[in-house]
């Protein structure tokens, strides 16, 4: 019986220093100890302003760059982390091997600054497992028609795992960041927001254009297209995470909250409709709480704003408030909905 099969993804910030890459080796260790084969995706290191995160390789070039010398460049990043994890997984005693994209075997339909994967030849990482070797595979990359790498967008490396975990029949994805998985609300604006245990893909999907952004909603997608788990999890702390994955009834109550701030209400078209042919745009002074509750609560006048605007649409419900007042009645909102 073959030993279950793991893929792990841990994202800029668990990757940024030695000492927080100290983490992800210790979760590594314990995901072997558990007897599992682990393929690893990482992101870039760190964020802007870091030497090797994305936004500082963009930075060393003009904004109008050749596209194929933009995806090369910024493919940079991820390499540079996977090559250093590498090293450290070796010094700490495992076999590992860092591989691109491309070198992973990972196709893509070839449009660079949002490729689409198209394939996958596995054959690569497995014959590393049967090596007892660690795979550690950049995020966000793969290679197109002409074998050129091409990226897939901004915070993509989510999707990479979860598509590589599809196509290597993986028994679980797990997205490790600096949050202990997913909560009702963001943890910034409600401090006190609990962790939701399981969310169905289609309830995450729903409110993720509305600014639900633990996951990246392309990666829920393939996860639902291919019916791999996903859970997500903390590198730094331990504790159950969230599952992402088909329930089978409805969850009932209060699901989540997203927000979605600095933005416009217009009846110009978009492609966020917030019903009653009102639609949000970026750039502007107002923002977006959208509620997800089944089944729909009327909330009581004293914790919405007179002024706000309030719609109803494919079973979310929208309030549009100033930006500078979201955090209090985010808040307000959500403790009514959580008692």
């Amino acid at each position: 019986m073959r030993n279950k099969l793991v893929v792990a993804k841990f994202g800029g910030t668990s990757a940024a220093t030695k000492q927080t890459r100290a983490q992800i080796i210790d979760n590594i260790s314990k995901l072997k100890d558990e007897g599992n084969d682990v393929v690893v995706v990482i992101s870039a290191m760190g964020r802007a302003g870091a030497p090797y995160s994305t936004d500082t390789l963009l930075s060393l070039i003009r904004e109008d760059s050749d596209k194929k010398t933009f995806d090369l460049l910024v493919s940079c990043g991820e390499t540079i982390a996977a090559c250093v994890l590498c090293d450290e997984l070796q010094a700490s005693g495992f076999k590992a091997e860092a591989l691109t994209g491309p070198y992973a075997g990972i196709k893509t339909d070839g449009v660079y600054g949002s490729s689409r994967f198209t394939g996958m030849d596995t054959s690569i990482v497995f014959d590393l497992l049967k090596e007892g070797t660690i795979p550690v595979i950049t995020g966000y990359q793969g290679a197109g028609p002409d074998g050129r790498v091409t990226t897939m967008g901004r915070g993509s490396s989510d999707l990479s795992a979860v598509e590589i975990g599809g196509y290597l029949k993986a028994d679980a994805v797990l997205i490790y960041s600096d949050v202990e998985g997913i909560a009702k609300a963001d943890p910034r604006l409600w401090s006190e927001a609990p962790y939701i245990e399981k969310i169905d893909y289609d309830d995450i999907l729903a409110l993720a254009s509305w600014g639900f952004k633990v996951i990246h909603p392309g990666a829920v997608a393939a996860a639902q297209r291919s019916g791999v788990p996903v859970k997500a999890l903390s590198t730094f702390k331990s504790g159950k995470g969230t599952d992402i994955c088909r329930l089978d009834r409805p969850a009932q109550g209060f699901i989540g909250a997203a927000v979605l701030r600095n933005m416009s209400v217009g009846k110009e078209e978009t492609s966020l409709s917030l019903g009653s042919g009102l639609f949000a745009s970026p750039k502007g002074e107002k923002a977006v709480i959208t509620i997800l509750c089944r089944p729909i609560v009327e909330l009581p006048s004293d914790l919405v704003p007179s002024g706000s605007i309030k719609t109803v649409s494919d079973g979310l419900v929208h309030i549009v408030v100033d930006d500078s007042s979201v955090k209090d009645v985010l808040c307000g909102i959500c403790k009514y909905l959580e008692k």
